[in-house]
């Protein structure tokens, strides 16, 4: 089974994208938050020492903020939920539709591997 989205938050891109977007005293407070937690997740066979605690009420707020700046298309229609996210094109042309996720689809992949997502 593939790691869920929290199992996978960088932390140094995280602490990155806090430094950028929050107050320094939240920065500092999050980065103590984080810092010398040790923590492995196994799934079957694989093995993440990434990702943020979870069971607490940051978790999913620390992960919303990592993946706040995941690419926006205007013709693709976005919802997501804590670490789930589903994307819909609407066009006439079933083909045209397909194509605009496809396009989509590979500028998310760029993003995710950035982000080691």
């Amino acid at each position: 089974m593939p790691p869920k989205a929290f199992d996978k938050v960088w932390h140094d891109g995280l602490m990155h994208k806090i430094k950028l977007n929050l107050p320094a005293n939240i920065h500092k407070l999050l980065e103590s938050y984080l810092t010398g937690r040790k923590f492995i997740i196994k799934e079957g066979d694989f093995m993440s020492a990434a990702g943020v605690p979870q069971g607490g009420i940051l978790g999913p707020n620390l992960y919303l903020i990592y993946a706040s700046d995941m690419p926006i298309d205007n013709k693709i229609h976005t919802s997501t939920f804590a670490d789930d996210t589903a994307f819909l094109s609407v066009h006439k042309s079933h083909q045209e539709a397909s194509r605009q996720l496809q396009e989509y689809i590979h500028e998310l992949e760029k993003w995710l591997k950035l982000w080691k997502i």
